[in-house]
């Protein structure tokens, strides 16, 4: 019994990157998330955090500090504008809390980007009003 736990706690601890992804898409499916979900979350890992993660890193060495190295790493090596970095944070931290509920890693807690949301612009109360007129049907040119 012993020597099974020194075993159990020994492949924790060398669990890959790879291997954890593999598990938690599996658990995905077990959950019944939708195939678009499982293939964002594919996406994300190959096309952003595998830029930064090699597939063999261990996962029991990410640390909150790999997490702001990982954010870092994309603001400069990366054209990914502020949402589309922190939509590749908060993938990676669906994943990465995964990790930390099997004990594969040390739990911490990860926090989205705070964004700028871009100010749209609004239309004048006049332009308001000219959209909200009633049309005239009789002197309409496109219905002809």
């Amino acid at each position: 019994m012993r020597r099974e736990r020194i075993e159990l706690a020994k492949i924790k601890q060398d669990k890959t990157f790879q291997k954890g992804f593999e598990e938690f898409i599996l658990y995905c499916r077990a959950k019944n998330l939708r195939e678009t979900t499982i293939k964002h979350y594919k996406t994300i890992m190959r096309h952003v955090v595998y830029k930064f993660f090699k597939p063999s890193t261990k996962i029991r060495i990410i640390t909150p500090k790999t997490i702001e190295q990982f954010i870092l790493f994309l603001k400069t090596n990366t054209k990914e504008n502020q949402t589309s970095i922190n939509t590749a944070v908060i993938t990676l931290r669906a994943i990465l809390y995964y990790f930390m509920k099997l004990d594969y890693m040390e739990n911490f807690k990860i926090h989205s980007l705070k964004v700028d949301k871009k100010v749209i612009e609004t239309y004048t109360d006049a332009e308001l009003q000219l959209l909200l007129k009633k049309p005239n049907i009789k002197n309409c040119t496109f219905l002809e």
